[in-house]
């Protein structure tokens, strides 16, 4: 049963939320997939824990996230952290507090957690991309390869 309605920037960004979940957090995503919702959810609910992942929808004419409507829901008590999947990943470290150093060097964010009332931004994008290949080319001799997609880890 859902207790909550969807994040919208338009009405000043704010979740109701219905007793006995007055203690329920949200992680929000600039992916609106429905996929990514459903996989997230998944995710979550098996860590009995009460949060539940929302996309964040633009009040803008032209759709897009803003960096600074991202933080500024962010810095609201019930958000504790946030899932940044095109658009703002370079743009977004000027509206947090603090960028680790590897997010920093790479020049893009997409992971911003609350840290003590502080934004912190990681990038788990290379990481995962990293692994990912290791483990997959482990014991491979390849000497060429092609890397296609988005550009924005």
């Amino acid at each position: 049963k859902r207790l909550y309605s969807e994040v919208t920037a338009e009405d000043d960004m704010h979740v109701p939320i219905k007793e006995p979940c007055v203690q329920k957090r949200f992680i929000i995503s600039t992916s609106g997939r429905e996929s990514s919702m459903r996989r997230y959810r998944h995710l979550l609910s098996g860590l009995e824990l009460d949060i539940d992942y929302q996309p964040i929808i633009s009040k803008h004419e032209d759709g897009k996230i803003r960096p600074e409507d991202f933080a500024e829901m962010l810095r609201k008590p019930q958000y504790i952290g946030g899932a940044i999947s095109k658009d703002i990943k370079g743009t977004i470290a000027d509206h947090i507090d603090e960028v680790d150093s590897f997010a920093a060097n790479i020049g893009a964010v997409n992971t911003v957690v609350k840290i003590d009332d502080k934004l912190v931004g990681f990038n788990t994008d290379a990481t995962g991309f990293e692994l990912a290949i290791m483990k997959g080319m482990a014991g491979r001799d390849i000497s060429r390869a092609v890397v296609y997609g988005y550009g924005g880890v």
